[in-house]
């Protein structure tokens, strides 16, 4: 049948409503305009439709929302009503407004992706975990989405595929898609043995559907769906029903408000031309909503107890989740209002009390919290445990036994702060506004976090310990920006100790410490010079290095080092296995001595080792290091960091089938055993490039050690067996763990999350005061790398900037040229694949050469289009002292191009 709307008549209209009446039919709302009908409203696209099933049969309507179908009523006689007043034509002038301004330079970046990656992934790809993995999806899902599809696909490549597939089958129902996906993907991620979230939410779900068809779907976020849904005054949909809602609200703003107003496209499209043309507005709509809803929407900051007496805290800190108990309302989801959970409440109490604490905290844990509020824990009224990030809309999960309403929390810190005053009794109280008592500047919510993160406050309520808290913190910022320097300037001293301040049993541990035991037993009996091995175990030598082992039993070790480096003409060791240096010698009274020829020739260095103990003096001018600096790299492993098994080889040409092992500390065991037996002092490790290890498998079981409350002598003390040693181990109270994080190494994605959890992150940005008095023939350093920052961040991002070491102590011409040609240009080849003509973007003609190619000839052949080859190629310059001042005067625009 056809579509003539101008058949309809008022009869029709009205048949159509005596229908929707009777048979309780339910409509699709309107987001601006309703018709008021017999003292009733209705969404008058709903009604045309309706009526025009009336008129011959078939219930569609082709026009618009607004006045393409408004007209039609409006001629029928009847009242047309703006039922919001403007409110979401009010959003958009702000939102056009807010264009003039910025040109959309912070958001263009979405319609970059999706002009990309349109289309992916290839569900017939042959390898689907690289076809995904080539994707780009920035920052529009979650961080930790990403990394978790990932897993699934290398562990469940082809059912993951499948999952893609039913989530991109048109002939489904979108809630049941988005249902499937998310339950299925959560099944596969909890056979791997996962506990946290999977992150595969509808947020997630809407980039890849809007990656795989822009035409059809855009980006969702639950924040921005909530104050939509607020705006107008409309209910939520349910869980895994609100993506398929928000669409429908999202095309409703499209045909009402967008697609008539030529400002606001012509805005857009001068914006961005090279990726928007007027015709898809489903981003444009999106990006209102982000724009005027979430990116300005300020924190919110609450005080939470989790579970009686925080009962809840180590649960909920592993799963990194937060609960509200009350589990008999059930799904809070299935609320719309306050009143309507505090009528449940009084129902359940059977009771006619208000219940206005319970019910406030289930309303503001359902309506009013949102991903990005702060989470700050405590335990009764006067404790602190923590705080963390809230990064998910509300979860209902009727498996769990208990707290079965929750959200995701990113928690960033946890241990133990006690206070002399009083916190909020309340289970969830939201303390955003609270100013600190007596100062009416100061934000209650930052006395607290200052006294977690352990800076100075100037307040007398909090209790004294006497062990300052570890200190967890990983530095990252752009190549250049100082983090290893400020390692080295401004913490590296704290660690240091003059040997004066040592007695002479902890300068034996600091001796002993980058020793082997085959080596410190040498030093030990070329002291004795002759002795039996309980001799040894009393040497103030062997004493020092068995505190830094985790061996409860050092005399196998001392016996195996001794018989294993025994000269082979010793006839009173019957050990078959030697192993290099062989200087060791057996009595016939089973006393032990150094044969001196052997000695001299493969350990000379014990005899100055030894004269060295010998004479020690404690000496205030030498200093001893309390830390160890290490770089993590592809290669770094678990036995380098903790222990391993490092294999020994039989003496060569010897017939021996048996290959010897030995378990060797790494580097952050020997230094926790250090921190372990000096208490009174701090010790630190520094790992630089913290990013580019395997992280998960650097720190295997040490991922939970770390943590503040979870170190030695600590309240929730934990101490494991490692798995080499078999030994009982915990990580000091008195050492610190400081990280170095490059943001322009890609690798930064792969850290793991147990890891980012257990660790504050510091953030260190280009800082142009460093170099503000640097100058260079007039032209101000500053100024340049500002300029260069400015351009790299429009064409990447600010993880990519330049830091202000590479024009630290540039003085000179040469200088200056050095700096661009060793250091700045390579740094842009890596940004940008050797792209020299985005480089030439950044630093201009005076570094980068543009040669025409438009006159080489072709041979004679035919071939079509073979002119498009013939475009520009790029070449970089070499500057030097001559001409480094015009290459950057041309930088900064200070000197026009040379034709």
């Amino acid at each position: 049948m056809a579509f003539t709307p101008n058949s309809i008549t008022k009869n029709h209209v009205f048949n159509a409503i005596n229908k929707i009446e009777e048979q309780q039919i339910k409509l699709t709302k309107s987001t601006r305009w309703l018709v008021k009908i017999d003292n009733t409203t209705y969404p008058p696209k709903e009604v045309m439709r309706y009526a025009h099933k009336e008129m011959n049969g078939e219930k569609i309507w082709y026009y618009n929302g607004g006045a393409a179908t408004n007209n039609y009523l409006k001629k029928m006689g009847f009242l047309i009503l703006d039922m919001h007043k403007n409110k979401l034509q009010n959003l958009i002038d702000n939102y056009k407004e807010e264009i003039k301004k910025t040109h959309l330079k912070d958001e263009r970046y979405k319609w970059e992706l999706l002009k990309t990656y349109k289309g992916l992934p290839n569900l017939n790809a042959d390898n689907f975990l690289d076809e995904v993995k080539k994707i780009d999806y920035d920052n529009l899902p979650y961080a930790m989405s990403k990394a978790v599809i990932k897993q699934l696909l290398l562990k469940e490549p082809e059912k993951i595929r499948l999952l893609f597939k039913n989530l991109f089958n048109e002939s489904i129902d979108l809630n049941t898609r988005v249902k499937a996906f998310n339950e299925e993907t959560l099944k596969f991620y909890r056979g791997l043995g996962e506990t946290l979230s999977h992150h595969q939410d509808e947020r997630t779900i809407s980039v890849y559907l809007t990656f795989y068809n822009p035409e059809k779907y855009t980006f969702y976020k639950y924040s921005y769906y909530k104050e939509l849904c607020d705006l107008l005054n409309i209910e939520q949909a349910k869980i895994n029903e609100r993506y398929a809602h928000y669409l429908e609200l999202i095309h409703q703003i499209i045909s009402e408000y967008i697609e008539n107003d030529t400002e606001l496209i012509e805005l857009v499209k001068a914006s961005i031309p090279e990726y928007y043309d007027g015709s898809n507005n489903l981003l444009v709509a999106q990006d209102i909503l982000y724009q005027m809803f979430n990116k300005f929407e300020p924190i919110n900051y609450w005080m939470y107890a989790p579970g009686e007496n925080a009962s809840k805290w180590d649960e909920f800190y592993e799963k990194g989740i937060m609960g509200l108990g009350w589990d008999d309302l059930g799904d809070l989801n299935a609320y719309s209002t306050k009143k309507s959970i505090q009528i449940k409440l009084q129902e359940l109490a059977d009771t006619t009390s208000a219940k206005t604490n319970n019910t406030a905290a289930n309303y503001e844990f359902l309506k009013v919290m949102k991903p990005g509020d702060i989470i700050i824990v405590k335990k009764g009224i006067h404790e602190l445990l923590g705080y963390g990030e809230v990064t998910s809309e509300l979860f209902y999960d009727d498996e769990r036994a208990s707290y079965k309403n929750y959200r995701n929390v990113d928690w960033l810190l946890k241990g133990n702060w006690k206070l002399d005053d009083n916190l909020a009794l309340k289970t969830l109280t939201n303390i955003t506004k609270y100013k600190e008592k007596g100062n009416e500047s100061t934000n209650y919510y930052d006395k607290l976090l200052a006294i977690m993160n352990g800076d100075k406050v100037e307040s007398k309520n909090v209790i004294e310990t006497n062990n300052t808290p570890p200190t967890n913190q990983i530095l990252y910022g752009p190549p250049g920006t100082g983090k290893t320097f400020y390692l080295k300037d401004q913490l590296f001293e704290k660690y240091t100790v003059a040997q004066g301040s040592l007695t002479k049993s902890q300068y034996l541990e600091n001796f002993v410490t980058d020793f082997t035991w085959w080596q410190i037993i040498t030093i030990a009996v070329l002291d004795l010079k002759l002795a039996k091995t309980n001799d040894l175990l009393n040497h103030e030598l062997i004493i020092a290095k068995s505190k830094l082992s985790s061996s409860k039993n050092i005399r196998p070790i001392l016996w195996s080092s001794l018989q294993t480096h025994t000269v082979l003409e010793c006839k009173n060791v019957k050990v078959q296995q030697r192993i290099e240096p062989l200087i060791f010698n057996k009595n016939d009274n089973s006393k032990w001595s150094i044969v001196d020829t052997q000695l001299k020739e493969l350990y000379p260095e014990a005899l100055e080792h030894l004269e060295k103990i010998k004479k020690y003096k404690a000496n205030d001018d030498i200093t001893i290091k309390n830390y160890d600096f290490v770089t993590f790299h592809q290669s770094f492993a678990y036995e380098d960091f903790i222990e391993g098994i490092k294999p020994i080889s039989p003496e060569e040409g010897e017939e021996s089938k048996d290959l010897g092992y030995a378990i060797e500390d790494g580097v952050f065991k020997k230094l926790c055993l250090r921190a372990k037996n000096d208490p009174n002092n701090r010790y630190a490790i520094f790992i630089d490039e913290i990013n580019r290890g395997n992280v998960s498998a650097i720190f295997g079981e040490l991922i939970t050690l770390i943590e503040i409350d979870k170190r030695k002598d600590a309240k929730n003390e934990i101490s494991i067996k490692l798995p080499y040693s078999k030994t009982a181990f915990s990580v000091p109270f008195n050492i610190d763990i400081y990280g170095t994080m490059n943001t322009a190494d890609r690798s930064v994605e792969a850290l793991d999350t147990a890891l980012r959890r257990r660790f504050e992150f510091k953030e260190m940005m280009p800082d142009y005061v460093v170099i503000k008095n640097g100058e260079v023939e007039g032209i101000k350093l500053s100024e340049v790398l500002k300029k260069i920052n400015q351009r790299i961040e429009l064409l990447i991002d600010r993880d990519h900037t330049i830091g202000h070491s590479y024009f630290v102590n540039v003085t000179s011409t040469e200088k200056l040229a050095n700096a661009f040609n060793n250091k700045i240009v390579p740094l842009l080849q890596e940004y940008f694949y050797g792209d020299y003509g985005k480089i030439g973007l950044v630093l201009g003609n005076g570094f980068v050469k543009i040669n025409k190619n438009d006159t080489i000839n072709f041979a004679d052949f035919k071939y079509d289009n073979a002119n498009d080859f013939k475009i520009a190629s790029y070449e970089l310059k070499h500057v030097d002292e001559k001409t480094v001042i015009d290459a950057v005067s041309i930088l900064l625009g200070s000197k026009e191009t040379p034709q």
